[in-house]
């Protein structure tokens, strides 16, 4: 657990099918911090299939899953 904290973690939103498949839409990013959840979301292809609110919603499920697991 202790690890978890020092070394930040990385998700990958990933397209799977279509023309595009295999294409990185977004990365997650947690920052190191003891008092806060910080959690920087980057946007790296523009997708119409997935809109921006999803990915968004995507970052506080992740958020509220790695929240759960420290209690």
């Amino acid at each position: 657990d202790l690890v978890a904290l020092l070394v930040p973690q990385q998700f990958h939103l990933t397209k799977t099918s279509g023309p595009n498949a295999g294409t990185q839409i977004a990365n997650f990013r947690t920052h190191f911090n003891l008092f806060v959840y910080r959690l920087s979301i980057a946007v790296n292809a523009d997708d119409p299939e997935v809109d921006d609110l999803v990915i968004l919603a995507a970052g506080c499920l992740i958020a509220a899953i790695e929240g759960r697991q420290d209690a």
